[in-house]
């Protein structure tokens, strides 16, 4: 009986090892997910035909190649937040294992992202021989998590920065500005007569009053700063490296009046006007907390005016 044994158990393991290439044949054709491999030195030794094909290359061109030329670690914000920021080239000097490391495909004329995770093989002696690995496209999860991301930092209905993201902004730039004895202006602003719309026209109409605000400051400020809506018709403007009043005041002057120039919503022609504050780190403060606030006295002081001005803060503001 001991031949019959070995003969089956020998052709169970054959089977059993066909049934396996098979299975990975499968698994790789349906597109979840796909293999890697490389030598000792990086450079890769597999790739399954369905990266080969989506690379519009041969196999064979792309063996041989550095691992890091065909997975390409880009960090966006997103990453940088959440502390992925190591290159791939690191990663693989170091043996350890690679788990879910976001890379982008290098295809110029799609946006694909995957995911590619993999171990150090080592020989019986303990020799290293490379990376077995394996892929998947995370394309539309990241471009989830990139929208979430936006939600939680943008004004889903101006496009602007929203309240969270410009303090944050605003705390950085300032604790940077602080060691290099650099200067940030920064300015508040606040629409007149949008309540007397939103009450007259409707909610609709005060939201597309908003957008159009948006776009003019949009088109004012261009690179000079960054436009957050805190919200409401509350609006700030971060201007790094300005500290000249005489174009501070400029600045100011063309808001308010490109601002009051008349609007169409629905058919109707309305017009509402701007009030604005500007203060100026280090002198109006140091931290984020007390620029903001010599800002909104100085807004508080431009409104107190008689509306449709801007004014600076300045110490008397404060008693």
């Amino acid at each position: 009986g001991r031949p019959t044994a070995e003969k089956v158990s020998y052709g169970s393991a054959r089977n059993g090892s066909a049934e396996r290439l098979r299975l990975l044949d499968s698994y790789e054709q349906s597109g979840q997910g796909w293999f890697w491999a490389t030598d000792s030195e990086g450079h890769l030794t597999y790739l399954s035909s369905t990266v080969c094909d989506l690379l519009e290359k041969p196999a064979e061109a792309l063996f041989g190649q550095p691992l890091a030329n065909i997975f390409i670690i880009e960090h966006d914000e997103l990453d940088q937040q959440e502390g992925k920021n190591r290159p791939l080239n690191f990663l693989l000097k170091a043996r350890n294992s690679i788990v879910d490391v976001s890379v982008r495909a290098p295809v110029e004329s799609k946006d694909i992202w995957w995911s590619i995770s993999g171990r150090p093989v080592f020989d019986e002696t303990g020799r290293f021989e490379g990376y077995a690995g394996h892929g998947k496209d995370v394309t539309v999860q990241r471009q989830e998590r990139r929208d979430a991301a936006r939600l939680a930092e943008y004004d889903s209905l101006t496009g602007l920065a929203n309240r969270h993201r410009m303090a944050k902004r605003l705390n950085s730039i300032l604790t940077a500005y602080k060691a290099a004895k650099r200067v940030c202006a920064l300015m508040m602003l606040d629409l007149d007569r949008f309540k007397h719309i939103n009450d007259t026209l409707g909610h609709p109409a005060g939201d597309e009053l908003l957008k159009q605000v948006a776009q003019r400051l949009e088109r004012i400020i261009g690179k000079q700063g960054e436009i957050g809506r805190l919200g409401g018709d509350e609006f700030q403007i971060i201007l790094p490296d300005m500290d000249d009043r005489g174009k501070l005041g400029e600045l100011a002057a063309r808001i308010i009046q490109m601002l009051s120039q008349p609007y169409t919503i629905e058919g109707t022609r309305c017009t509402i006007g701007a009030s604005v504050g500007v203060a100026i780190a280090p002198y109006d403060g140091l931290e984020s907390d007390a620029l903001v606030r010599s800002a909104d006295l100085a807004l508080y002081s431009a409104k107190g005016g008689g509306r449709g001005q801007y004014r600076f803060y300045s110490s008397d503001l404060k008693d």
